[in-house]
């Protein structure tokens, strides 16, 4: 089973993500946040939600066969 959640840490690990682009993208409510108690937390859900919705990038035939 999934977790519902994940502490920030764990988030920019699986994203590669790094935390202060992460924070950034918290600050402007790209990724909302849950609190309990002191700790920070994402729901799942909502980072999936965040992922889908990246912008995908078209290339030229020719470059994925350079690559």
């Amino acid at each position: 089973m999934e977790p519902l959640f994940y502490t920030i840490s764990q988030c920019c690990q699986m994203t590669a993500v790094g935390r202060t682009k992460f924070y950034e993208l918290i600050a402007s409510g790209e990724i909302p946040i849950r609190k309990i108690g002191t700790k920070t937390l994402v729901a799942s859900a909502d980072l999936i939600r965040w992922a889908e919705q990246l912008p995908t990038i078209q290339t030229k035939s020719g470059d994925a066969e350079r690559a």
